[in-house]
């Protein structure tokens, strides 16, 4: 009853009322740039030079589209945005099992767990920064090699995640393992990933795309153009510093405006159908881990 006549009181209607209003105008910041790049993706050169396109294509055209597609080098940065993608997801998921699974014990199990919990937590708030990490990358002669955009340390958000999920499986399931002479590699393969899996899927997933949004990494640690990632591609693009779109403006006739507008489009079109796809997924997999008891 108290309930109901909360919802049913003036200020309850004006804060529903208000709330709904400003989601929507937030909703609409969000979507509008959006739909704009598209709008200029699929105009023609004119229009596009004279910055005349706003929300609706004018003049509909598939040039810089055709332009893109019959390019080997976005084919290439996407290859290379995969293997990443692929390989870094692995790496972090390695790193973050590995630190997640140890810690998830108490104090009594494991000695010195709370120093390690610090020590993850103060590099979680201050990192020693880019310059060292390049100096690291580059003595360990990775400059221009995939492996500079795979290795990195371990994501201590997603870690606390994991570790806090680890510690809502039953520990009846642990204790019955160890009765039977399992060791902890076995505890950790046969029962907790198995049981961890929403978890994890999460994480993975987040992973994928902070790996497929990711284009800072690429200008730093890659010297040759060819050996980037589709994302900082797409930036030496918007930056006009790049041979892309000055030698394929003069073929296709597309002007480089809807050329760039045309790869932003492509690089998003992935995200926006996987995340809407497993939204629930990721949004129970985030609640499970994140709450303690």
């Amino acid at each position: 009853m108290k309930k109901n006549r909360i919802k049913d009181s003036i200020s309850y209607r004006v804060f529903s009322v208000v709330n709904g209003i400003f989601l929507t105008l937030l909703a609409l910041l969000c979507v509008i740039p959006f739909v704009h790049i598209l709008a200029v993706s699929f105009s023609d050169a004119a229009s596009t030079a004279a910055n005349s396109v706003g929300l609706l294509p004018v003049g509909f055209h598939l040039d810089a589209f055709q332009t893109v597609l019959t390019d080997a080098t976005v084919y290439r940065a996407f290859g290379i945005t995969l293997l990443r993608m692929v390989l870094g997801t692995a790496w972090s998921m390695l790193l973050t099992i590995s630190a997640a699974y140890p810690l998830s014990f108490s104090k009594k199990d494991f000695f010195g767990r709370q120093f390690f919990v610090i020590i993850f937590f103060v590099s979680m708030l201050f990192s020693g920064g880019i310059i060292p990490y390049y100096i690291l990358i580059k003595d360990l002669r990775l400059i221009n090699t995939i492996g500079a955009l795979v290795l990195g340390g371990v994501p201590v958000g997603n870690m606390i995640i994991l570790m806090n999920f680890f510690r809502m499986l039953p520990s009846a399931v642990l204790e019955s393992a160890f009765l039977d002479g399992a060791s902890h590699f076995q505890v950790l393969i046969k029962i907790y990933l198995p049981m961890s899996k929403p978890s994890i899927a999460t994480l993975s997933l987040l992973c994928l795309v902070g790996h497929w949004n990711d284009w800072f990494s690429g200008l730093i640690y890659m010297k040759d153009m060819d050996m980037y990632p589709l994302q900082t591609y797409i930036y030496n693009a918007l930056q006009k510093t790049g041979t892309y779109t000055d030698a394929v403006t003069g073929i296709a006739g597309a002007p480089r405006q809807a050329i760039n507008a045309a790869l932003i489009v492509l690089s998003i079109i992935p995200v926006i159908v996987v995340f809407p796809l497993l939204q629930r997924h990721i949004k129970d997999g985030m609640v499970l881990g994140a709450v303690k008891e």
